[in-house]
C-alpha cells in the first residue's frame, strides 16, 4: 500500500478570492430562493438552494484551475533475475548430462532464494521464464548473445539486487557484454556449465574477403583453418561459387594450429553469388559442424565513375583522391573550389555530375561556392538520384548545407562555428564497410587518431543507420560519426568531421582508410534504382535454429509510403513452398518471421497489391548454413564469465558450488528495500467526471423546479 506523504491544492490565482466569490454565490442563491413563484415547502426550497449554491461554487472552483498534487511512496522489495543460456553450445557433447544439471540449478535457486525471482532464457534474445517450465528447456538457442542480458538489465527501472547467469560463455552473436556490464549498480554472478575438455577438431574459423568486388577482377580470399590435435595430416580444401566446385588446395595441418588457405577468385559476371569454402572431414573431429563456411557476395561491373566535389583543396581532399585513384576499377574526376568563381579544373560542371556514378561531396558546400554549381550537385542527388559521400573537410559552411538536408542521412538542429576533437565509438561492429586486414578491426577503428567535430546539433534521422557515434576522453557521446541512409532510390554515406586524414596515419598498416573509402564506393553503388516495392532479408546466411526475418517496404507511384498494402510472401526450397503475410508496422514497413531448421539454400518472392492493384514484386535468396555455428568452438569459456562477474562486483562459480551461491545472493547487503516516491498530479479543472457532476445537479435542479411548477 503506498504511504501517502502530502496533499496540496494549488490554484492558478490567489485562492483567497475563492472565499469572498463563494460568499457572493450563497447571497446570491438565497435572494433568488427567498420568494417562489409558486410557493414550495422549506424542505423543497432549502434542497434546491443548497443544489444551485454546490454547483455555482464548483463553477468558479473551475475557473480558478485547481489542481491537487498528491505525494506517496511505495516500497519496492528486492528482485533476482536469473538467466539461463538456451543455445545448443551449452548442451552440445552431453545433452541429457549438462541439461539436468542447469534444471536442477534452476529449481533450486527458485526454491531457496530469499527474495523474489524471475526466470528468463537468452540465445539470440532475451525471453521470460515461468518457475513453473524450467524443466520444460529444449535448449535449441541458435546464437549465443551475451549482450543481449546486459542490454536487458540495462533497462530495467526495477529494484534488482543481483542479476545470475548460467552459461558457458561462448558468444556466437554480438559484443562482449564486459563493458557494458560495468554500468550496472549491483552485482551479475555467473555459473559456468558446458564442456571444459579440449577436444580434437578442425574448423574454418573465418574467412577474409570483399563483401563487394567487380567482374573480371581477381580477389583473394584467406580461409582461416584451425586443427586442434590432428598437426601433420594432409587434408583437402574445396571453394565452391553457388554450390559449383571451383577449385581444391590439399594442406598440411601445421603444428601451431593454424593454416591459411587463400584462393584467388576471379567472377565472370556481375551479380549476387553464394561462396562457400570447406575442409574435408579427418576421421576422430568431435564435429563435422564446422568443417565449411558459407557466405554472399556483390558482384559489380567495373569502372565506376566517382566525382569529387570539394569547397577548397584540403588534406582530406588530397587522401580521399589518392585513396580512390589507387583503385583500378575506379574513374576519378573533380570540381576543386580555389575562389569565388576560380576552380583548378574546367567548368563542365553539369557533364561531369551528369556522368558521375558516385559523388563525393568534400568541405561542400564552402559559403563562397556558387549557386550555379550548387544547384547543379543540388539536382544529380535530389532529382537523379545520384548516391554520395559527404565528409565535413574544414570549408564547409554549416548554413549553405542546409540546402541539402532532406537529402542528408542526419538533420542539423543548431549551427556553430565551434569544434571538439574525438575519436571513433563503433555501434555498428559489423558492418562491411569497417572491413580491413586486422585481428581485431573495431580495436583499430575506436583507437584512431582524434579529427574534429562542430559542436553543433546533428542528429542521425529516424531511417538512417548509425555505425559510430563518437567518444571525447574514451567518454561515448551521443554524436553521430559516421551514418549511412537509404531511403527509396537513393543512398548516402556521412562523416561529420573534418581531417579524417589523420586516420590513413594509423599503425600497423592495415590499410584501414584505403579500404573505407573503396568499401564506401562500393556500398554507394550497389543501389538498385526505383522500387515501389522491394523485400529483404536482415541477412543472407542464417544458424540452424535462427529465425529469418523478412521486412518489406511498399509505396505509391509518387513514393509515398503505403501502410495499407497486402504483401504475400512465397518461399521455396526444391519441391517445399511456404506462403507468408507480412505484417504492417507503419511508414510503408512490413514485417514477417519464418523458421525452418533445414539446412541449404532458400528462394523468395513477394508481391504487393493495394487492393486490386498490383503495385510490385520483388525476390531475393538466402541460405541456412551447413555449419552450425554453435558447434564450432563447444569449450567453455571461463574466463569470460569470470570476467563479465568482475566487473560487476559479483563473483563466477561453478555448478557444483551451489550453497556458496544462494549464500552469496541472499546476503543482506543486496537486498535492500527501495523506496520510491511519486508525485500524481490531478487537473480538476479539466476533469470529465467534474463536469459531469455539474452537468447532473442542474438538471436536478431544472427537473424538481419544473415539477414544482417554477418560474
Amino acid at each position: 500500500m503506498p504511504n501517502i506523504d502530502n496533499i496540496n491544492i494549488d490554484f492558478t490565482f490567489d485562492p483567497l478570492f475563492i472565499i469572498p466569490g463563494i460568499l457572493i454565490l450563497v447571497a446570491y442563491t438565497i435572494f433568488i430562493y427567498k420568494y417562489t413563484i409558486p410557493q414550495v415547502s422549506p424542505f423543497k426550497r432549502y434542497f434546491l438552494l443548497s443544489v444551485r449554491t454546490i454547483t455555482l461554487v464548483l463553477i468558479l472552483t473551475v475557473i480558478f484551475e485547481p489542481v491537487i498534487t498528491i505525494k506517496y511512496e511505495e516500497e519496492e522489495n528486492p528482485k533476482n533475475f536469473v538467466f539461463i543460456d538456451e543455445s545448443r553450445s551449452i548442451v552440445n557433447l552431453d545433452s541429457s548430462a549438462q541439461a539436468e544439471i542447469i534444471k536442477n540449478i534452476a529449481s533450486e535457486l527458485y526454491e531457496n532464494l530469499n527474495n523474489e525471482t524471475r526466470f528468463y532464457t537468452f540465445s539470440s534474445n532475451v525471453d521470460s521464464l515461468a518457475p513453473t517450465r524450467i524443466n520444460d528447456l529444449e535448449f535449441r538457442g541458435g546464437l549465443t548473445n551475451l549482450n543481449s542480458v546486459i542490454d536487458f538489465l540495462n533497462k530495467k527501472k526495477e529494484n534488482i539486487a543481483s542479476a545470475l547467469i548460467i552459461s558457458d560463455g561462448i558468444i556466437t552473436e554480438g559484443s562482449s557484454p564486459v563493458y557494458n556490464a560495468e554500468k550496472l549498480s549491483y552485482p551479475v554472478f555467473t555459473i559456468g556449465v558446458g564442456d571444459t575438455t579440449e577436444r580434437n577438431d578442425i574448423i574454418i574459423n573465418k574467412v577474409l574477403r570483399n563483401d563487394f568486388i567487380y567482374a573480371g577482377k581477381t580477389t583473394t580470399m584467406s580461409a582461416n583453418i584451425v586443427n586442434k590435435g590432428f598437426e601433420g595430416n594432409n587434408t583437402t580444401v574445396s571453394f565452391f561459387e553457388n554450390n559449383k566446385l571451383i577449385e581444391q588446395k590439399k594442406i598440411e595441418l601445421s603444428s601451431s594450429g593454424i593454416n591459411t588457405a587463400d584462393f584467388n577468385y576471379t567472377p565472370l559476371l556481375p551479380g549476387e553469388k553464394k561462396i562457400r569454402i570447406e575442409v574435408s572431414a579427418s576421421e576422430g573431429e568431435a564435429t563435422y559442424a564446422n568443417n565449411g563456411s558459407s557466405f554472399f557476395i556483390n558482384v559489380l561491373d567495373n569502372k565506376v565513375k566517382i566525382l569529387l566535389v570539394a569547397g577548397a583543396p584540403s588534406e582530406d581532399l588530397s587522401f580521399i583522391k589518392n585513396s580512390l585513384k589507387s583503385d583500378d576499377n575506379l574513374e576519378v574526376n573533380s570540381i576543386t573550389q580555389i575562389t569565388n568563381n576560380k576552380f583548378l579544373e574546367d567548368d563542365n560542371f553539369k557533364i561531369k555530375t551528369d556522368s558521375a556514378d558516385v559523388i563525393f561531396l568534400i568541405g561542400f558546400p564552402a559559403d563562397n561556392t556558387p549557386a550555379n554549381l550548387l544547384n547543379i550537385v543540388l539536382e544529380s542527388i535530389k532529382v537523379k538520384n545520384k548516391p554520395f559521400f559527404i565528409s565535413f573537410a574544414s570549408s564547409l559552411d554549416l548554413n549553405k548545407l542546409k540546402v541539402f538536408e532532406s537529402e542528408l542521412p542526419f538533420s542539423i538542429l543548431e549551427i556553430t562555428n565551434e569544434k571538439a576533437l574525438v575519436q571513433p565509438d563503433i555501434i555498428d561492429v559489423n558492418n562491411s564497410l569497417l572491413n580491413n586486414n586486422a585481428v581485431n578491426p573495431v580495436h583499430e577503428w575506436n583507437n584512431l587518431p582524434p579529427v574534429f567535430v562542430f559542436n553543433s546539433g546533428i542528429i542521425a534521422k529516424p531511417e538512417s543507420e548509425i555505425i559510430s557515434k563518437v567518444k571525447i576522453s574514451n567518454i561515448p557521446v551521443n554524436i553521430p560519426l559516421i551514418l549511412t541512409r537509404t531511403a527509396g532510390r537513393s543512398r548516402s554515406l556521412a562523416i561529420t568531421a573534418s581531417n579524417i586524414w589523420k586516420w590513413k596515419l594509423q599503425r600497423n598498416q592495415i590499410n584501414l582508410f584505403d579500404n573505407f573509402i573503396t568499401n564506401s564506393v562500393k556500398w554507394l553503388n550497389t543501389n538498385s534504382g526505383y522500387k515501389n516495392f522491394e523485400i529483404k532479408t536482415t541477412k543472407k546466411i542464417y544458424n540452424q535454429g535462427e529465425q529469418i526475418e523478412f521486412t518489406a517496404q511498399v509505396y505509391d507511384e509518387t513514393f509515398n509510403p503505403l501502410d495499407d498494402a497486402e504483401v504475400i510472401l512465397k518461399i521455396n526450397k526444391n519441391e517445399l513452398e511456404e506462403e507468408l503475410i507480412l505484417t504492417p508496422a507503419g511508414l510503408g514497413i512490413y514485417e514477417a518471421a519464418y523458421k525452418n531448421n533445414s539446412t541449404g539454400d532458400y528462394n523468395y518472392s513477394g508481391e504487393a497489391f493495394s487492393g486490386t492493384k498490383f503495385l510490385g514484386n520483388d525476390k531475393g535468396k538466402f541460405s541456412i548454413s551447413e555449419t552450425d555455428i554453435e558447434k564450432i568452438d563447444t569449450k567453455m569459456d571461463t574466463n569470460l564469465l569470470t570476467l563479465l562477474a568482475n566487473s560487476t562486483g559479483g563473483k563466477y562459480y561453478n555448478s557444483s558450488d551451489f550453497d556458496e551461491i544462494l549464500q552469496e545472493i541472499n546476503n543482506k547487503k543486496y537486498n535492500k528495500v527501495l523506496k520510491k516516491t511519486y508525485i500524481q498530479e490531478n487537473d480538476l479543472w479539466s476533469s470529465e467526471l467534474l463536469l459531469l457532476i455539474i452537468i447532473l445537479l442542474f438538471s436536478l435542479e431544472w427537473f424538481f423546479r419544473k415539477r414544482a411548477g417554477m418560474l
